[in-house]
C-alpha cells in the first residue's frame, strides 16, 4: 500500500512538472511594448540598405566569424533576423544578438523571444545603425502543442521621423495556421506608412504568397528571389507604397540553409 502510495505521489509531481514547463514554453508573456530614450540624432540620409537573414542559430554559435562576413561588406542600415538564440545552454550560453551586434557595426539591437528552451531563449532579433526609440511583441495565431511565433516590432527613428520595422517568422508545418498568422499580419500592418515588414515566411509556394494593403513585396507572383535551397522564396520583404525600392538582391551566405534578402529602399517619399 506504501509503495502504491509513493508512486501516486510521484506521478502527481511529475505531472505538475511537466504541466508548468510546458506552460513556461507555450503560454509566456509573448506581447509587450517597451519605450526607450533617444539622444542620438544621425545624419539625414535619403535611402535605407535592408536586409532579412535566417541565421539559424549561427550553428548554435560557432559561425559568428561567418556571419560578420557575409553582412559586412554590404554596408546595411537595418538587418532583421531569424532562429537566433539568446543566452541558450545550446549555444554555450553565447549572448548571440549582442555579439552579432558588435562584430558586424550595429550600435543598436533588440530580441524578441518567441520559445523559451529551459536554459535559454531563442526568436527573433533588429539589428540597426539608427536609434531605436520602442519596441512591441505580439504573439501569432497558432496551435497550443505548436512552436510559439511572434510579430516583432522596432520603431526607429531616422530623419526625425519614426519608421515602423517589423519582423517575423512564421509556422512551416500547418498551411491553416499559416493563414491564419497571415491575416492577423494583414490586419496589423493594412495601409501602414514609413513601414517595413521583414522575415521568413515559409512561402514554399506561390500560393503561400500573400498581399498586404498599402503595401508592395519583394517577392510576388511575377518575380521570385530563391532564398532557400535551389528554388524556394521563403524568406520576403514588405514595403509601404509611400517607399520605393532601388535594389534588390540575394546574397548568398556561407553557413546557415537560408540566404539573404537584402536591398535598397528610397526615403525621398517618407510620410512627415
Amino acid at each position: 500500500m506504501k509503495t502504491n502510495r509513493k508512486f501516486i505521489i510521484i506521478y502527481i509531481l511529475l505531472s505538475l512538472t511537466i504541466f508548468f514547463g510546458f506552460s513556461l514554453w507555450r503560454f509566456r508573456g509573448f506581447d509587450y511594448i517597451r519605450t526607450f530614450d533617444i539622444n542620438e540624432k544621425l545624419a539625414n540620409t535619403d535611402q535605407l540598405r535592408i536586409g532579412s537573414y535566417n541565421v539559424k542559430t549561427l550553428n548554435f554559435g560557432k559561425s559568428l566569424d561567418a556571419f560578420v562576413e557575409d553582412v559586412k561588406h554590404l554596408n546595411l542600415d537595418i538587418l532583421a533576423v531569424q532562429e537566433v538564440d539568446q543566452e541558450s545552454g545550446r549555444s554555450q550560453k553565447m549572448e548571440m544578438l549582442k555579439n552579432m551586434a558588435e562584430s558586424a557595426n550595429f550600435p543598436y539591437f533588440q530580441f524578441y523571444e518567441s520559445m523559451w528552451l529551459g536554459e535559454g531563449s531563442y526568436g527573433l532579433g533588429i539589428l540597426s545603425k539608427y536609434p531605436i526609440k520602442e519596441i512591441e511583441s505580439l504573439e501569432l495565431p497558432n496551435t497550443v502543442f505548436a512552436e510559439p511565433r511572434v510579430l516583432s516590432k522596432a520603431t526607429v527613428e531616422i530623419n526625425e521621423q519614426d519608421f515602423q520595422i517589423y519582423n517575423t517568422h512564421m509556422s512551416y508545418l500547418n498551411r491553416d495556421v499559416r493563414e491564419q498568422q497571415t491575416k492577423f499580419i494583414q490586419e496589423h500592418l493594412n495601409n501602414s506608412k514609413n513601414t517595413i515588414l521583414m522575415g521568413d515566411m515559409n512561402n514554399f509556394s506561390i500560393n503561400d504568397l500573400f498581399g498586404i494593403k498599402g503595401m508592395y513585396s519583394w517577392n510576388n507572383t511575377e518575380v521570385q528571389y530563391s532564398t532557400f535551397r535551389t528554388s524556394m522564396f521563403n524568406d520576403n520583404v514588405y514595403v509601404s507604397s509611400n517607399l520605393s525600392t532601388e535594389h534588390i538582391e540575394v546574397q548568398k551566405t556561407s553557413f546557415s540553409d537560408h540566404h539573404m534578402l537584402w536591398g535598397i529602399v528610397s526615403l525621398k517619399e517618407a510620410s512627415e
